[in-house]
């Protein structure tokens, strides 16, 4: 009984004073909610945008940089060609 009890205010007892020491523990259901939504919103169009600039990247270094494997230039433009409709696909919901 002492080890569930040791274990569970080890597990809890950080957290509890955390949320106790910050701003968190005054703030209503709502507010907690919509900042927590707000943030969550603004993290995921930020990885969006990350995602498809890395995306955009890599094309860019696959059309200009990649010239010692002796890929034609019409295969690169299909490749990319292929890699268009993900793009469309990636940003629409």
């Amino acid at each position: 009984m002492f080890h569930f009890f040791n274990c569970a205010i080890l597990t809890f007892g950080p957290h509890a004073v955390y949320y106790s020491a910050t701003p968190l523990s005054s703030m209503t259901l709502w507010e907690r909610s919509s900042s927590a939504f707000s943030l969550s919103f603004q993290i995921e169009d930020l990885l969006k945008a990350l995602i498809g600039f890395i995306d955009v990247a890599g094309l860019y270094f696959a059309l200009t940089q990649v010239t010692h494997w002796n890929i034609s230039q019409n295969h690169k433009f299909q490749a990319v060609g292929l890699d268009g409709p993900l793009l469309i696909l990636f940003f629409i919901d």
